[in-house]
């Protein structure tokens, strides 16, 4: 298949061009730095330059592909969000995504359209119910972003109706690369980690490879449309997390921090790791996907063992 993917610079977009071009698809992927790209990707990958948050050229080649995957966005740090920070996580989601949606015409050849989400979408969930794909959204910043995001995603369909639309609703990703990984084997690694408040809630995590195998799954499985939830179905909670991750590194989880402490200098983005949601990948789980990864212990294992 010709497929066309948008963040393909980012830690899943890179895992994901690799796979695809190993089960031999003709990958594209649209890049504001096509220096910095050559780097990162493979050389078999067609590097199209543009900004898809701001439109241009690359909108004409839009319809000649069979898939477009869209994980373009602003990372979503731990970190204080100023106005402009939450500015620009907003909009370039939103701004990239009604720009490939507007690019696509009534005899294009895209037959699926894959847009990213996240489990945030749901809001901060504070009970231990398993939150499915059918969930209503949240409240908060993150939770408002994602309704949005796939809303716009959602427009497709008024553009061509024979489009299938699946979005990832996307936990916590584990890999050795990046993201919440990378992070905490510092903390570790410097004698400083532990729980932070009571860490009672749920950890909705993912490992890298069954993301990436669930994105290949989606390409392949023509019943699967709409939503899903991309976790692992045997979600835990943060102390959990913290429990095996001690184990894994082979260090003591010496430190506890109290809670407001990250409220008082992360602001809205302590939601990140104070938060959390019971997501469970039911459609997956219907659809008979099998994951390599169940188990938080076995993923962390994997990625973080010697």
């Amino acid at each position: 298949m010709n497929i066309l993917i948008t963040g393909g610079t980012g830690l899943i977009g890179s895992f994901l061009t690799k796979k695809l071009l190993l089960e031999n698809h003709n990958v594209s992927v649209i890049t504001r730095n096509i220096d910095k790209a050559k780097e990162l990707l493979y050389e078999k990958t067609n590097l199209i330059e543009g900004d898809v948050s701001v439109g241009g050229n690359w909108q004409e080649l839009v319809n000649n592909f069979d898939v477009i995957i869209n994980l373009a966005g602003e990372p979503i740090s731990l970190s204080r969000w100023s106005k402009d920070k939450k500015r620009k996580l907003y909009q370039s989601r939103i701004l990239s995504t009604k720009n490939l949606v507007s690019s696509i015409s009534q005899n294009t050849k895209v037959k699926l359209f894959i847009n990213a989400s996240a489990v945030g979408y749901y809001g901060i969930q504070k009970d231990d119910r398993n939150i499915y794909e059918s969930e209503i959204s949240g409240r908060d910043f993150l939770a408002q972003l994602c309704k949005d995001w796939e809303q716009e995603a959602e427009k497709i369909n008024l553009k061509n109706k024979n489009i299938r639309l699946v979005i990832l609703r996307i936990g916590i990703v584990l890999s050795d690369r990046g993201g919440a990984i990378y992070k905490l084997k510092k903390i570790f690694n410097s004698y400083i980690g532990g729980n932070i408040g009571f860490g009672n809630n749920w950890f909705p995590w993912i490992h890298i490879d069954d993301l990436i195998d669930i994105i290949l799954f989606v390409i392949n499985n023509k019943k699967i449309s709409g939503a899903i939830n991309c976790t692992s179905p045997n979600p835990e909670r943060f102390r959990d997390f913290v429990k095996y991750a001690s184990k894994t590194l082979n260090r003591p989880k010496f430190i506890y921090i109290p809670s407001i402490l990250p409220k008082l200098v992360l602001g809205e983005s302590s939601n990140l790791i104070l938060g959390g949601q019971k997501a469970i990948p039911r459609k997956l789980l219907d659809n008979n996907f099998k994951f390599e990864f169940e188990k938080l212990e076995l993923a962390l294992n994997n990625i973080l063992g010697n």
